[in-house]
């Protein structure tokens, strides 16, 4: 989107221009396209990259997790922020952060 005011200067090379100007405009076009398409491929992987690190962290938050809460008989119904975990045992409710007050949702 921070292309998009320079894309009307880059038309349709086979406009009624000359012909030099036209070659400029189509190859300005291509090289346009090719940087776009380039930073699209680096966002795509640091973005990859990112969630991968983010998702070892969560399943390393969740064995350790499982060891210390399946041990007991009753497994625990509301847990704070380990959404791989709460994914991994269903009926756990995942929170994102701790009431402010004590009145606010927190039953028996």
């Amino acid at each position: 989107m921070a292309w998009m005011p320079l894309l009307p200067r880059l038309r349709d090379p086979r406009s009624s221009s000359p012909p030099r100007r036209r070659a400029l405009v189509a190859a300005l076009a291509l090289a346009v396209a090719a940087a776009a398409v380039n930073l699209t491929l680096w966002q795509v992987r640091f973005f990859n990259r990112y969630k991968g690190t983010d998702l070892e962290d969560q399943a390393r938050n969740a064995a350790y997790l499982s060891r210390c809460l399946d041990a007991y008989s009753s497994p625990a119904h509301r847990v704070a922020v380990p959404f791989l975990y709460g994914f991994q045992h269903y009926p756990i409710e995942v929170i994102w952060s701790l009431p402010r007050d004590g009145a606010a949702s927190w039953p028996p």
